[in-house]
């Protein structure tokens, strides 16, 4: 098809979702440009998908397509596809379209009196192995259908944008169109009662949520497609911290129908009967994504084909009632007021400012204590050939120094001190304000502009530490008994705290934690230091040597720090889990203990807004976290 010809669709949003609708190739669309109300952000979007307009305003942008696709955050769907319709541009919006069922009968409304198309992106309506589903159970092959049950979990890390805005947030409103899409499509809308049960994350916010729907006995005006008993049941189940088989079954009085998972990507379907040797199997194709067949919809009825017109039409009132049960389900979702302060969260630097310096070096760790407001640093030990305690992370030495491809404990104390850190900084750069050019409209938590106050203060300790380590070539590996030297006039006329992480999960260094705790006490500093480890074993070996002092256990998760793997609680004075494993509360028990939670971040000159917003460390604490070890300290402490 010529150019001229196709239909020139503007996205609006420039998130991940978007990527994959650019990369959906459809013939009879070209995408011809892109909105966001933070220009750098349309620009980036732009460039890396080869969009001709990009831009910050809304009118101009809609003077430069035929139609819209909107990919912003839920929360914000409404209001674009108001304006987009108001602007005369026919409308494929991600789902789900909106919150509110009132509001979305509304836009179906607007679209109407406008002779516009509006269409929910639920791609699943549109294959062709959904669309065969639904004509064999049309067919009458398990008869009068009694009961569905529709699954889609995955596991999502707590620190993403699933997670963010408490108030739409979650796995039923992210994953639910689904689920509700095979319900309403093989029952009906007109269900009698539905009921909600879910298991929540520590900032409220859903991890797992269980709709139950009773349907009573059919009417006319239902909306279903097929027949159904008395009495028939639904189960729509959603979890980004559970997973659970993402299979769809639906039974009836002749037999059932299978679809594995991932149902809703439809390529296989089974009929089974009472006679468990009889099974009928139906394969059907399904291509990329499945955006395309969505899309190919959407351009039909743009062009006004008939056939892709009802098929549209024939979704609204899903569309509609899905909108209804996720705003009734964010209605009766109980979400307890969190006020945290940036204060509440304190500030470590992983390895040091390890992003400003090379990592585990004097002048890492000297930076991390002379900025101010920084609670601490952590760093990593292990043992020598001979035996000796070194500060390094890796257990081989090639990724940091030249020692090439050989395990730090090959080396005597003498050969290490040989091997060659590069001085180069890894990053260079100063500390703008949070560019919230980067986030997209809708997802921010509201936070007020932080105020870099400190900025002067900042620069000044790394001018200091500058004049006395730029002229180096590079850096060695130091002892343990160094590190300790250099932090003991912080730790005791400043307060500054140490994390001691041993190395002990990969290589079981044999009486690594008494030479530590030796160390520790030689210089005094035993109120300032708090050990850690992946290794169980070796955090309690810390506390029978020594019951005063402070331990943290190192994992994945918050689960993954309390209890190991047969379920036995492991002793620790604290967790330290992953930013994106803060997928459960804590135990009654272990309310009150610290949260030193790490954060592996890039550096913030990036185009992903998830790391750009990261950058509060309030987002952090309403899920609990009390401390945010992390590689740019120095970066988080605006007011």
């Amino acid at each position: 098809m010529d150019n001229e010809k196709n239909i020139k669709i503007g996205i609006i949003g420039s998130g991940r979702i978007a990527s994959r609708f650019v990369n959906t190739k459809v013939d009879g669309i070209c995408i011809s440009a892109v909105y966001n109300p933070h220009l750098s952000s349309a620009e980036s979007f732009a460039k890396a998908h080869g969009i001709e307009y990009y831009g910050d305003d809304l009118n101009s942008f809609f003077d430069k397509c035929d139609a819209v696709y909107i990919a912003t955050p839920h929360e914000t769907h409404g209001m674009y596809v108001r304006n987009a319709l108001e602007a005369g541009k026919n409308v494929l919006c991600e789902k789900p379209m909106t919150l509110s069922g009132s509001e979305a009968a509304e836009l179906f409304a607007l679209a109407d009196s406008k002779g516009l198309v509006l269409m929910e992106a639920v791609k699943t309506a549109y294959c062709p192995g959904f669309i065969g589903l639904c004509d064999l159970i049309r067919s009458g092959v398990i008869g009068s259908v009694s009961n569905v049950e529709a699954a889609f979990t995955k596991l999502t890390p707590s620190n993403q944008r699933e997670y963010w805005n408490r108030e739409t947030a979650g796995s039923f409103t992210e994953l639910g169109s689904y689920p509700l899409l095979a319900v309403f499509e093989i029952l009906g809308t007109d269900f009698k009662e539905v009921s909600f049960d879910h298991t929540d994350a520590p900032n409220g916010v859903d991890t797992f949520t269980k709709a139950a729907f009773i349907f009573s006995r059919e009417e006319k005006k239902s909306g279903a497609l097929f027949r159904r008993t008395e009495s028939a049941f639904a189960t729509a189940k959603t979890g980004l911290a559970v997973k659970t088989d993402g299979s769809l079954t639906v039974s009836g009085s002749k037999g059932y129908i299978y679809v594995p998972a991932p149902w809703w990507l439809t390529k296989h379907v089974e009929v089974h009967h009472e006679d468990s040797n009889q099974v009928e199997c139906y394969d059907f194709e399904f291509e990329g994504s499945g955006m395309q067949y969505e899309t190919a919809v959407f351009r039909d009825a743009c062009n006004a084909g008939a056939d892709a017109l009802n098929k549209i039409h024939s979704h609204r009132n899903i569309s509609v009632e899905s909108a209804s049960v996720m705003e009734r389900f964010l209605s009766e979702r109980k979400l307890s007021p969190i006020k945290v302060k940036k204060e509440d969260v304190r500030i470590w630097g992983h390895r040091g400012c390890c992003y400003r310096y090379p990592e585990n070096t004097l002048p890492a760790f000297e930076a991390c204590a002379r900025v101010p407001g920084i609670t601490g640093c952590e760093m990593d030990v292990q043992l020598t050939k001979d035996g000796e305690v070194v500060v390094f992370h890796d257990e081989n030495v090639k990724r940091v120094t030249d020692g090439g491809d050989r395990l730090l404990n090959s080396f005597t104390l003498e050969e290490l001190k040989k091997l060659k850190i590069s001085n180069r900084r890894k990053y260079k750069y100063s500390i703008p304000p949070i560019d919230k050019s980067n986030i997209d409209e809708g997802s921010k938590p509201g936070y007020p502009e932080p105020i870099n106050d400190n900025q002067a203060e900042i620069d000044a300790a790394f001018a200091d530490i500058d004049s006395r380590y730029s002229d180096k070539e590079y850096l060695t590996i130091p002892t343990f008994d160094e590190f300790l030297t250099l932090m003991e006039p912080f730790c005791k006329k400043n307060g500054f705290l140490i994390n001691v992480e041993l190395k002990t999960s990969v290589i079981r260094y044999e009486g690594i934690e008494q030479k530590t705790l030796d160390l520790v006490r030689k210089h005094g500093l035993e109120d300032y230091v708090v050990y850690s480890s992946f290794l169980a074993d070796s955090i309690e070996l810390i506390k029978q040597l020594d019951p005063t002092c402070k331990t943290g256990m190192l994992a994945g998760t918050v689960e993954d720090c309390l209890y190991r793997s047969d379920g036995t609680p492991i002793k620790a004075d604290a967790i330290h889990p992953w930013i994106g494993g803060l997928n459960i509360p804590l135990p009654s028990e272990k309310q009150n203990i610290p949260v030193r939670a790490w954060n592996m971040e890039e550096p913030f000159f990036t185009n992903d807004s998830r790391r750009v917003l990261s950058y509060d460390q309030r987002i952090y604490g309403e899920s609990g976290v009390t401390d945010l070890i992390t590689n740019i300290p120095e970066r988080y402490l605006s007011r």
